[in-house]
């Protein structure tokens, strides 16, 4: 390196270079586009350490020697999500929403991702990245375009994260609807404090479509509800509805065995 010293040249070898120095340009930053660090939150699959470990490992890329970052679409990271994020490693870009724009009225979204020169003008400060990974159905084309306009040589890949699942076999959503024990509102914490926090709840019910106002008020809850099927041939009046369903899953409930990543299931009524 030619510096240029009282009026004199000195030439400075590499091999005077600090150690720090060194470590910082040999250092290759890897860029994880996903919605949140703690993982359920907004309902979405969250970056985290496993995650990033599993990635190196594939890549046969040294953690020492990384720099990985990863985004959140949350405007503030809170202490603990900061050294949760750190002790693993990794780095977290909050976005940033312009100071004039209510809270309350412009909430964090998964579109800001796809706007990343207003929401995350930082990215493009970022050195070396040699890599941008995203989560093949909700940060694809984000991550895909952050590569394509900030890191072109980047190399672009595309994971498979799902939360662990829990299965409930209960029978309704709405209150005294059959007869039956209600699917309470408060059931996530309830499975939550059983089986651990960070899960992704499905539950079947016996009717055979659910309304706009039930789904979004499961949702709401974190809970995605599973419908009933009955056969096409079938008469509703010849095959009514019957807590007896919930024991022939094949037949009425065949989307349960592409659920992904179910872990517990939960019967909530025996069915004599």
């Amino acid at each position: 390196m030619l510096t240029e010293k009282s009026g004199e040249k000195d030439y400075k070898s590499s091999e005077d270079k600090t150690t720090t120095e060194k470590m910082t340009e040999s250092l290759v930053t890897i860029l994880f586009v996903f919605a949140s660090w703690i993982t359920g939150q907004y309902n979405l699959p969250g970056l985290n350490g496993n995650i990033a470990t599993y990635f190196c490992a594939q890549q046969n890329i040294a953690t020492e020697t990384s720099n990985i970052c990863g985004t959140v679409i949350d405007v503030k990271v809170s202490e603990d999500q900061k050294e949760s994020a750190e002790s693993v490693g990794i780095t977290l870009i909050p976005a940033r929403r312009k100071s004039s724009l209510d809270p309350q009225r412009h909430p964090p979204k998964l579109d800001w991702l796809l706007h990343h020169d207003i929401y995350y003008p930082s990215l493009g400060d970022l050195e070396n990245v040699k890599y941008v990974v995203g989560h093949d159905s909700l940060t694809a084309e984000a991550a895909k375009d952050i590569r394509d306009s900030l890191f072109p040589d980047a190399e672009l890949h595309l994971l498979k994260v799902h939360l662990p699942g829990v299965l409930v076999m209960f029978d309704k959503w709405d209150v005294n609807k059959y007869g039956q024990p209600e699917l309470h509102r408060n059931v996530l914490t309830w499975i939550s404090s059983r089986t651990g926090k960070d899960l992704k709840v499905y539950a079947t019910v016996l009717d055979v479509y659910v309304t706009e106002a039930q789904r979004q008020d499961a949702e709401k809850a974190g809970i995605t509800l599973i419908p009933a099927r009955r056969a096409e041939h079938l008469d509703p009046e010849d095959d009514p509805i019957n807590i007896r369903w919930l024991s022939f899953p094949d037949d009425y409930y065949p989307r349960l065995k592409d659920l992904p990543n179910i872990q517990n299931v939960i019967v909530k009524h025996t069915v004599n």
